[in-house]
C-alpha cells in the first residue's frame, strides 16, 4: 500500500461489495499452501498460498469472498499511483490503480483513514 513501512509484502483483498482491505502477508514458502480439511464444494476451490492463508484465519474475510471460482493462477498486473503522489497523500483522499491483467480492467483503490476503503472500477482494456 502507498506509504507502507512493512517489510512483509500485502495481500490485497477486494470485495465484489465495492470495499477493499488489506493484510501482512505472512505466509512463507515450507508452511502449508491449503488445509486438507476444508473441502471446497464441486466446482469450487480453496483459495491457496497467501491470499489462502488470510482468507483460512479470518472467517469474515472468508465468509465475504467465499470458495475460490478458480485455481489460482499467476497475471502480470501493475500498481500506479497518481502524478503528484507524494502530495496527495497529504492534501486529499488518497486513491492508486490496480491494473488487474489477467480481466483487463483497472480499479481505482480509495484509502481512508477511519472509514471503509472502497474501489471502482476505472476502465477496461
Amino acid at each position: 500500500m502507498p506509504g507502507s513501512t512493512d517489510g512483509r509484502g500485502t495481500v490485497y483483498v477486494i470485495y465484489n461489495s465495492g470495499i477493499w482491505q488489506t493484510f501482512p502477508d505472512t505466509w512463507q514458502i515450507g508452511q502449508p499452501e491449503s488445509d486438507p480439511a476444508l473441502v471446497p464444494p464441486s466446482g469450487r476451490y480453496q483459495p491457496v498460498q497467501s491470499i489462502g492463508k488470510v482468507w483460512r484465519d479470518n472467517p469474515l474475510v472468508r465468509q465475504e469472498l467465499g470458495w475460490a471460482l478458480e485455481p489460482q493462477t499467476p497475471f502480470t498486473g501493475r500498481f500506479q499511483e497518481p502524478s503528484g503522489a507524494p502530495d496527495i497523500f497529504l492534501n486529499r483522499v488518497p486513491y492508486f490503480y490496480v491494473d488487474h491483467g489477467k480481466w483487463g480492467i483497472v480499479l481505482r483503490l480509495y484509502a481512508v483513514n477511519m472509514g471503509p476503503n472502497t474501489w471502482e472500477v476505472a476502465g477496461r482494456y
